[in-house]
């Protein structure tokens, strides 16, 4: 927290406890009896070591797998969040649960689509910064047809990494399903103007990939003749990294 003991106000997930030998000892027996299909055994264990170390990850996990070894998903989930609420500031933790998530959605990924979104909210929360919280959270909405928001992820992104060309490509992507092309048609052309005025073995983001949906982007607009033009010059000068 800041403003506490340490020397400058240090931020930042904690030191994961130590798990005391209690918990080592019916972590491993739970493991075991899950192992063996004992299910009800490995339950009532794990919960026992949670009640001793809540705040380690692992069994929160485990527990989760036993659930869905069980068929119980809603409780498999719960078990999980329980588990990452554990370590609220711990990025690393929320990563893990969106992924598995991810993982054990299955038909119903749909319906886990929220949580994931929820998990890569407190990611950014943590760190704003954290580009690949945003890339992952935008694709998200991108799934969910969340197009608007995907938009305004993409352009959070070129704000923090001016010119990322990854998300120069998802915002196109987005505003031709928007049917907002001409936005797209800006980005790119801006970025372009950034781009050309490095030496072209400086601006090894920019690919042919991006000439052509650039070029694309005009006959979306029915602009044949620019994006012609655009794919003349560009191509000039992104050859000249061979030269």
């Amino acid at each position: 927290m800041p403003g506490s003991g340490t020397r400058g106000g240090r931020r930042g997930p904690r030191k994961p406890v130590e798990p005391s030998p209690e918990f080592k000892h019916l972590h491993s027996e739970a493991t075991s009896a899950f192992i063996d299909g004992d299910y009800d055994r490995a339950v009532d264990l794990v919960r026992q070591a949670i009640q001793i170390n809540p705040e380690i990850f692992a069994a929160h996990s485990l527990l989760s797998e036993i659930h869905l070894a069980q068929g119980e998903k809603g409780k498999a989930l719960t078990a999980l969040f329980s588990g990452a609420h554990t370590r609220p500031r711990d990025s690393s933790v929320w990563a893990k649960v969106a992924r598995m998530i991810l993982d054990r959605a299955g038909p119903d990924r749909k319906a886990a689509l929220p949580d994931v979104i929820y998990c890569y909210s407190r990611i950014i929360d943590i760190d704003p910064k954290n580009l690949n919280a945003r890339f992952q959270r935008a694709a998200v909405y991108r799934e969910l047809h969340y197009n608007g928001r995907a938009v305004a992820e993409y352009e959070r992104i070129l704000r923090e990494a001016p010119h990322n060309a990854r998300a120069l490509r998802h915002l196109a992507e987005t505003y031709i399903d928007l049917n907002d092309v001409q936005k797209a048609v800006d980005h790119y052309s801006e970025s372009i103007e950034y781009y050309m005025s490095l030496e072209p073995e400086e601006a090894t983001d920019f690919s042919w990939s991006d000439i052509n949906i650039y070029a694309e982007l005009y006959a979306y607009l029915g602009q044949y003749h620019k994006g012609l033009m655009a794919i003349k010059s560009l191509s000039r000068w992104l050859l000249g990294r061979g030269g």
